[in-house]
């Protein structure tokens, strides 16, 4: 194998290489959209409960204003979502949760 048949091999080897990295870049950094589901009721709640021992409020939050809070104050790539202000202590300590039925 001649010379130039090496050079054009070895740049297109280094040419792929770079392509695939700034791939794997992109698709690692990339941080997608939450979306607010359109087939959520709009009168549909979810129950919110402040983690401050103080306080220890419990309400209930439109359920389409939850997901657009999380959408707007999640940090890019922190798996859980961020506490919301209560409307009580003022804290941001209210978490989503689930009311038990007794």
């Amino acid at each position: 194998m001649d010379e130039s048949k090496k050079k054009t091999i070895l740049i297109g080897v280094i040419v792929v290489c770079t392509v695939a990295t700034g791939a794997i870049t992109y698709y690692i950094n990339h941080e997608p959209k939450i979306s607010v589901d359109p087939g959520i009721p709009k009168d549909a709640t979810t129950w919110m409960f402040c983690r401050n021992p103080v306080c220890e409020h419990s309400f209930e939050m439109n359920l389409r204003g939850y997901y657009r809070f999380v959408e707007e104050n999640s940090p890019p790539r922190i798996l859980v979502a961020p506490p919301v202000s209560c409307s009580e202590c003022d804290e941001p300590s209210c978490y989503r949760a689930i009311k038990c039925g007794k």
